[in-house]
């Protein structure tokens, strides 16, 4: 695994085996996500400064916690916070804000305090296997907590995707009977 380079301005999230996805450039691998079961939102995630697991709670309110592998104490936490939007709120107080960017069709991105963008997600879902173009904007280099941003992101948008896919399903299986 290498560190990520402050030149780097384009990154690609591919599968890989058994429930994984990697962070790359060309043959070159910045992190990796392993999903630990199919059933479960239980997912490990690997960049070089450490290990951390991502795990979506809550039924009616569903939330996403960030914690460093092995412990049980939060060190982030992601939630709705209105207008389209959700916040991913630190221990520390740091606060970044997820939503859809004003640059490109269904990209989503995280925020800093100023409004200014830090890293865009353009996702290529398909029914088995999704991919995610990452942009990663000049305000990148001053933000210590990108990498997490780049996994809990992405671990966000196979949420979503795997929630839209469910849902078709229950729809086609109720037209089915009717």
């Amino acid at each position: 695994m290498k560190p990520l380079d402050k030149n780097i301005t384009a990154l690609t999230w591919h599968p890989a085996k058994g429930n994984r996805h990697e962070l790359r450039v060309g043959d070159d691998i910045y992190a990796e996500l392993h999903r630990h079961s199919i059933f479960g939102s239980l997912t490990t995630g690997e960049v070089l400064s450490g290990k951390f697991s991502f795990k979506r709670m809550g039924f009616f309110k569903p939330y996403i916690t960030v914690r460093q592998d092995g412990t049980e104490t939060d060190l982030a936490v992601q939630r709705k916070a209105g207008r389209g939007e959700e916040e991913l709120r630190f221990t520390d107080g740091t606060v970044f804000v997820w939503k859809a960017t004003k640059d490109k069709k269904k990209e989503k991105g995280y925020y800093d305090s100023k409004g200014n963008l830090l890293v865009g997600f353009i996702p290529k879902h398909g029914l088995m296997k999704s991919s995610c173009e990452i942009r990663l904007t000049p305000d990148t280099a001053a933000c210590p907590q990108i990498p997490l941003l780049l996994m809990a992101g992405w671990y966000h948008l196979i949420l979503e995707n795997e929630d839209e896919i469910a849902m078709m399903t229950s729809v086609i299986a109720t037209a089915s009977c009717l």
